[in-house]
């Protein structure tokens, strides 16, 4: 998807029938350089928490992408 330049932010966050609960946090910054060149950045990060199990892991991933 092309973006304007400017600053994005989603979340979403669900408990399945188990009471997991996944939380998904999603940032996108997207600039245009002095040679019109779009560059987009984005970070993830997807938290899970197990009810009652004190073992809540978090993933993070950041991806750059420069238009030509």
């Amino acid at each position: 998807m092309i973006r304007a330049p400017g600053s994005y932010e989603s979340s979403e966050s669900y408990t399945d029938s188990q009471g997991t609960t996944t939380s998904n946090k999603t940032n996108t910054d997207v600039s245009v350089d002095s040679r019109g060149r779009r560059k987009q950045s984005v970070t993830s990060e997807t938290s899970r928490d197990p009810r009652g199990l004190m073992n809540k892991t978090t993933t993070k991933k950041s991806s750059t992408s420069t238009e030509n």
